[in-house]
């Protein structure tokens, strides 16, 4: 590593770590701190450095995030599967929350935005994904910010995990369709999955057994996500595929291997923020100002649909009013999962520079917004301070309906 590497890398942390202490003493989450500082440090090198974007340390630094990257999508893909395995009792929340907001990402890539994609269904179907997600880790995290009734925190999680899952096969499958004129691909891409699935349970009874050494069974969890990530990147899938699929196969039910991905997960919480500023560099917003009317029909639109359609499938799960706000409100949340996505889009080229700047926006705002939204429409709602660990699970014990006496 290059000591242009280090320092910038060093530089880039710095200012993560201070707008993250700056979100949380505004109590939200602290990937609006990262992505604040990401955006506004990749307007300032547009203006005054733009070689530095395109520099050889920059693009280095960049593929050293995308390892740390992976194993922080090895940690969501098993949040999939824990928030997954409700799926039944939220299936209904599940298809409306999605259902809405894609079907209005279809209509703006086809008439609302002018430059928004850049051709073809595949495009398209991409923009309805990204408009339909749901950011499973900031949940988790909001949940140990708050304390609201149990169903609105099982079912949120359940619907949350598996719309995540059914977006990222979508994403696989329009990934794979932009190579359809290589027929191995859709030979491949299976081939890849279905080797992952093997390989992920014979690696989950290896981390059980009792005298394998903590650090090797690291080591050993470690190269399974690289080398998943690996396989779908080279069967035509995206990397971020294996590593999701890679989490979704290590069961959490076992007390070892839990411990095992525990250790993995409290060692990449510095990877998103780094990875994240990266993302937020690429904004481009004199592209967004030039064109204030469509952006703003956009975000207003998706923000809309998503909460329209969370709080009609909330409702017909059987929640109360105010328990449907809440869970709508919940599942606008956003965060590090729409920032992966939309950047997937902007490498594979399915959106356009402008779309993706003004989707990033629509992030930032809309998982800023979760928390005030959640504490103005529930006045049950209680804060604790937030755990000291990345993404951890809410505790059980925060899991009743809670009531406050009146001051």
């Amino acid at each position: 590593m290059s000591l242009a590497i280090a320092c910038t890398a060093a530089a880039l942390l710095t200012l993560s770590a201070v707008a993250g202490l700056a979100a949380h003493v505004t109590r939200q989450p602290v990937v609006v701190g990262e992505l604040t500082v990401g955006i506004l440090t990749g307007t300032a090198l547009v203006y005054w450095r733009p070689e530095l974007l395109s520099a050889p340390s920059t693009q280095e630094m960049t593929q050293l995030a995308t390892l740390g990257l992976c194993l922080f999508l090895f940690t969501i893909g098993q949040e999939i599967r824990a928030g997954g395995s409700a799926w039944r009792s939220s299936a209904a929340l599940a298809v409306l929350s999605a259902a809405i907001p894609f079907a209005f990402g279809i209509a703006a890539a086809l008439w609302l935005i002018p430059t928004g994609t850049t051709g073809g269904w595949s495009s398209t179907v991409f923009l309805g994904v990204a408009m339909a997600a749901t950011a499973l880790p900031v949940l988790y995290r909001i949940l140990d910010d708050h304390v609201v009734p149990e169903r609105v925190r099982s079912l949120s999680l359940g619907a949350a995990g598996t719309l995540d899952l059914v977006m990222w096969i979508t994403l696989g499958v329009i990934i794979l369709a932009r190579d359809a004129g290589h027929p191995s691909r859709w030979l491949l891409g299976p081939a890849a999955v279905a080797g992952i699935l093997v390989i992920g349970r014979v690696v989950a009874r290896a981390l059980r057994i009792p005298w394998l050494p903590r650090a090797v069974a690291v080591l050993l969890l470690t190269g399974f996500v690289w080398a998943a990530a690996a396989a779908t990147e080279v069967a035509g899938l995206h990397y971020a595929c294996g590593a999701m699929l890679a989490g979704v196969t290590i069961p959490r039910d076992d007390s070892a291997v839990r411990e095992v991905a525990d250790t993995l997960r409290h060692g990449t919480f510095v990877w998103p923020s780094l990875y994240f500023v990266l993302a937020g560099a690429h904004v481009d917003l004199a592209s967004v100002s030039q064109q204030g009317v469509w952006v703003l029909l956009v975000g207003t639109g998706a923000v809309v649909t998503k909460l329209a359609g969370s709080f009609t499938g909330a409702r017909w799960a059987g929640l109360t009013r105010a328990e449907a706000r809440q869970t709508a409100v919940l599942m606008n949340t956003r965060g590090l999962t729409e920032i992966v996505i939309l950047d997937l889009g902007r490498q594979l080229g399915l959106i356009a520079l402008p779309t993706y700047s003004a989707l990033i926006l629509l992030t930032l705002l809309a998982t800023a917004m979760t928390s005030p939204l959640l504490r103005a429409l529930s006045p049950q709602v209680t804060e604790y301070p937030p755990e000291p660990t990345p993404l951890s699970r809410p505790s059980k014990d925060r899991s009743t309906t809670v009531t406050r006496t009146a001051a």
